[in-house]
């Protein structure tokens, strides 16, 4: 699990960046729990590095006994009104080991698709508790295998996303479930 409380990216996570600017950040926000503590952010000011992306990869998480694994972290991606500039974000999980390498686009969207709140014209703005979306992809026919997630961020301009408390682990279990 990876909650992101260091002051630095965790050293078996890697990034990739063809700029030596506007990369992710680890930031002090409040939490889905109400609490405050640490996530990544990203976000982009300058027009210049549009359409630019940025690689953070996780660190590679061993499948081989799994049952039922899944790819759980919090996220908020906040659109700001004054720009016509969207980032575009597509999570991919990669299979690292073995004869056969596969890999599965668990999500692909743009700004306006993925926001999880309304836009407004706050330049600072920061996630509050509500702001936050708890996502859940399963990944069992990656079952036996070691696999790594992928964020690609194919920047705009001016908005920010955040993402906290990554963890490829077994399905958690709601209640009322079977």
């Amino acid at each position: 699990k990876e909650e992101f409380q260091t002051s630095t990216l965790p050293n078996d996570w890697i990034m990739s960046n063809q700029l030596d600017n506007s990369n992710w950040q680890i930031v002090q926000v409040k939490g889905k729990d109400g609490l405050t503590g640490k996530a990544l952010m990203h976000t982009n000011p300058n027009p210049v590095y549009r359409k630019q992306v940025l690689l953070l990869t996780s660190k590679t998480a061993d499948l081989s006994n799994s049952v039922e694994p899944y790819l759980y972290f919090d996220f908020v991606h906040h659109q700001f009104t004054t720009t016509p500039y969207l980032d575009s974000l597509r999570i991919v999980v990669k299979q690292v080991c073995g004869t056969v390498q596969r890999e599965k686009v668990l999500f692909n969207g743009n700004s306006e698709e993925m926001r999880t709140v309304d836009t407004t014209s706050l330049q600072n703005w920061t996630p509050v508790d509500s702001s936050w979306y708890w996502m859940a992809f399963d990944l069992s026919e990656f079952k036996g295998t070691k696999v790594v997630g992928e964020f690609q961020l194919f920047r705009g301009q001016s908005s920010r996303t955040f993402l906290g408390n990554f963890v490829i682990r077994e399905e958690y279990y709601q209640p009322g479930q079977l």
